[in-house]
């Protein structure tokens, strides 16, 4: 398996891995590697993969001429060092063999952000909710505890209803309560 770097005029025009062994490039329907309007022939090239080693083949030399470095190669097969530009017509390739390039990182769009940001966004939103959950489950667990322990208080210790015997409205026992002098 290997990466083409494609470009048209001279513009960037995408890249592609190609994992088979043979791929025929041209502007005709039986080319695997189609390219209209980049005055190929229809079946111009054949590339050729073979113990990682990457070699292009011209199909019609004199007609459909294949260059490496500015100079035509014939029917032979010619090995294509990583990083050198082949030209066919006005498409022109560079082989990127899988050892020479480490493999793209893709990065898909969501909104915005790149995928990696948006899984820690979700990760981060997902705590914050198993946080707030827990502290609400906490005080309720707190409030539902200390209204238990205050209803066990009153039931163990109710408080005493006031009786006249009590003494002027303090609530103290009778005999806390300091008599007034009688006229």
């Amino acid at each position: 398996m290997y990466r083409l770097r494609l470009r048209v005029r001279g513009r960037p025009a995408g890249r592609i891995t190609v994992s088979e062994p043979r791929v025929i490039i041209g502007s005709g329907e039986t080319a695997e590697l189609r390219w209209l309007n980049a005055g190929l022939a229809p079946a111009h090239a054949e590339l050729i993969e073979r113990d990682g080693a990457v070699a292009i083949r011209a199909l019609n030399p004199t007609d459909s001429p294949v260059l490496i470095h500015g100079r035509p190669i014939s029917q032979e097969a010619a090995v294509v060092p990583p990083d050198t530009v082949v030209r066919l017509g006005e498409l022109e390739l560079e082989v990127a063999g899988a050892k020479s390039e480490p493999p793209p990182t893709v990065r898909h769009r969501i909104g915005g952000m790149t995928a990696a940001a948006g899984v820690a966004l979700a990760l981060i939103l997902l705590a914050q909710t198993i946080i707030l959950n827990r502290a609400a489950t906490w005080s309720r667990r707190w409030r539902d505890e200390l209204a238990t322990a205050e209803w066990e208080k009153l039931l163990l210790n109710p408080p005493r209803p006031a009786t006249p015997s009590d003494g002027p409205l303090t609530g103290a026992p009778p005999d806390e309560v300091s008599a007034a002098p009688q006229p």
